[in-house]
C-alpha cells in the first residue's frame, strides 16, 4: 500500500513538476500556504530567508505545544557538567519561550 503523504503537482511559477505534502497538518501552516506550491529554484533569496525563519518559528511553537523540552532524556548522553548546563539552558529558552516575547539579537 502506497502512502499519500506526498502528491505530484506543478510549481506555480515555472510549471515544473514537484512533490508536495498532502497532509493537512503541513498544508495548514502559514509557510506552507505561502511557499508550498513553489519549487526551490523559483524562490528568491529573500523568500528563502522568510521560509527558514517561518519554519524555525513553527518548530518552536510546536515544541512548546507538545512540551518537547520536558521529554528530552538528559541521561542518554554523557556530557561534561558545564556542557549539560548550557544545553539545558538553551533548550529551556528555545522551547519554552512565549511566542509574544521579543527576541534578543
Amino acid at each position: 500500500m502506497r502512502s499519500k503523504a506526498l502528491v505530484k503537482t506543478r510549481c506555480r511559477r515555472c510549471g515544473r513538476e514537484i512533490l508536495t505534502a498532502a497532509n493537512a497538518s503541513f498544508a495548514n501552516r502559514p509557510s506552507y500556504r505561502r511557499f508550498g506550491g513553489i519549487c526551490s529554484s523559483c524562490l528568491t533569496d529573500e523568500e528563502q530567508r522568510e521560509l527558514s525563519s517561518a519554519q524555525v518559528r513553527e518548530t518552536a511553537l510546536a515544541s512548546r505545544r507538545f512540551r518537547i523540552a520536558g521529554k528530552i532524556d538528559w541521561r542518554s548522553e554523557k556530557l561534561p557538567e558545564e556542557e549539560e548546563e548550557v544545553l539545558r539552558f538553551m533548550a529551556q529558552r528555545f522551547f519554552t519561550r512565549s511566542s509574544s516575547s521579543p527576541r534578543r539579537r
